[in-house]
């Protein structure tokens, strides 16, 4: 049954989970920071540069070493492709994405989008809620001019099609953070007083059908209509529902979340996800043998880098980087 062309299908759609991760991000960093007053654009920066670059530098570190030992880069070219990747700059190359970390092109779009954040919300604050949708508009607009003016021509497949530019950078990818600045607004204006109690259940049907339709018709970022449902429908209709309903229902889902499990699993979700698909799964795979035991292995590891690794470097930077006294308590 698992063989079937649509089963099949539908399960690669499911490299859509990095939707809603993007609208997580662009939520946090606004309700966080969204007032960031003077003087605090150093730490801001520093803390998020603190608790991305530590633990993806010691695990790119490795996975290089190991690529290296195993003769899968032999061009000559290993320490640059390994400065461009601990730089966080592989995302913006095609032919560079997959190189070290293969999920790692992530964070490109992810770090982008924090050195940007703060001139978003300068002009939010300025032009108001038109700001949040002409803005996104303007991302994919430069995406689709960069395209095509370099597209096919520079070097390593820089902004090389709309198909990669709408999948990888963060132009494309505008539309999932300014839903979460959105949300974000939204939630620390209004709280809770505009409840909707099937907003889970409604986004989480949407979210389904986006998949349906993309593994029915097998598209992908390289058809339009792959790209209107990943990058618009999905976020703006399925994502925010369903983000809204964690914040202002109460679900059985939202109590699942909240246990101290689901918190050492989200505290511990960075690590799981650099070491998910890799070296380290195809290690650990090939001596366990059987994928369950795999994934709780990395699991408790995952853990262990988060309290060992990640933890203490995002603690350190707080110290050596504090934030003006408005914006002190409770932000990471």
């Amino acid at each position: 049954m698992l063989q079937h062309p649509f089963i099949l299908a539908f399960i690669g759609q499911l490299n859509l989970c990095l939707t809603p991760f993007f609208v997580l991000s662009g939520f946090v960093i606004t309700y966080h920071y969204f007032d960031l007053p003077s003087g605090g654009f150093k730490p801001y920066i520093m803390r998020r540069v603190g608790r991305i670059v530590p633990l993806y530098l010691v695990l790119s570190t490795v996975t290089f070493a190991v690529r290296i030992q195993q003769g899968m880069h032999v061009d000559g070219k290993e320490f640059f492709f390994y400065l461009i990747d601990i730089a966080l700059l592989k995302g913006w190359f095609d032919e560079l994405k997959f190189s070290g970390i293969m999920q790692g092109w992530s964070l490109t779009t992810e770090m982008a989008f924090y050195l940007l954040a703060p001139f978003i919300f300068l002009v939010i604050h300025r032009r108001g809620w038109r700001a949040v949708i002409v803005l996104p508009l303007l991302f994919v607009g430069l995406g689709l001019l960069l395209v095509n003016v370099v597209g096919g021509n520079a070097l390593y497949g820089f902004m090389d099609s709309n198909m990669f530019m709408f999948g990888a950078t963060v132009l494309g990818r505008a539309p999932d953070f300014f839903v979460g600045i959105g949300l974000a607004i939204a939630y620390k204006k209004l709280g809770s007083t505009i409840q909707n109690h099937y907003a889970t259940l409604i986004g989480s049907i949407i979210i389904t059908i986006c998949l349906f339709v993309r593994a029915y018709f097998h598209w992908d970022y390289n058809a339009v209509g792959g790209i209107m449902i990943s990058n618009f429908v999905l976020p703006v209709f399925g994502v925010s529902l369903l983000f809204w309903g964690f914040l202002t229902e109460e679900t059985l889902l939202r109590k699942l979340l909240s246990t101290k499990l689901f918190q050492v699993v989200g505290r511990s979700s960075y690590a799981f996800y650099l070491i998910h698909f890799g070296v380290f799964y195809t290690a650990f795979h090939s001596v366990l043998g059987h994928l369950p035991a795999t994934i709780f292995t990395l699991q408790i590891l995952a853990v262990v880098l988060y309290r060992r690794v990640e933890a203490p470097c995002a603690r350190w930077v707080k110290r050596r980087w504090p934030f003006p006294v408005s914006l002190a308590a409770g932000n990471s």
